[in-house]
């Protein structure tokens, strides 16, 4: 494999050295764009910047990652931040399921579609 770009090592070592602010870059993004970044990076340095991301944030990114690399990124995580981004998958599922629901319903469930 030939090095990587100029950039790309900067970007490298910006996570390696900065890891808190590297997370809080990403989270200052949108979800695409930090999606793009760590399907850049090494998935330990992914991992690194997804331990440090909102509970959240880090389910909508990993649920847009490449199946292989959402796997080798949780497969570093602590079981309890795993757990946690999970639970946070979970809720976006049901909150979207709910939505659906909600909008289909002929009941009085109308008014809680702001969840």
């Amino acid at each position: 494999m030939t090095d990587p770009p100029a950039l790309l090592r900067v970007i490298q070592r910006y996570f390696e050295r900065n890891p808190d602010a590297a997370a809080h870059s990403l989270e200052t993004m949108t979800e695409e764009e930090a999606v793009e970044v760590l399907k850049l990076l090494p998935s330990q340095l992914s991992s690194q910047a997804v331990k440090r991301l909102h509970g959240g944030f880090a389910a909508r990114v990993l649920q847009q990652l490449p199946a292989e690399l959402f796997r080798d990124i949780v497969g570093q995580l602590d079981p309890e931040h795993g757990a946690s981004i999970f639970f946070h998958l979970a809720l976006a599922e049901m909150s979207i399921r709910f939505r659906l629901f909600c909008s289909h319903s002929k009941s009085g469930f109308r008014g809680f579609t702001s969840i």
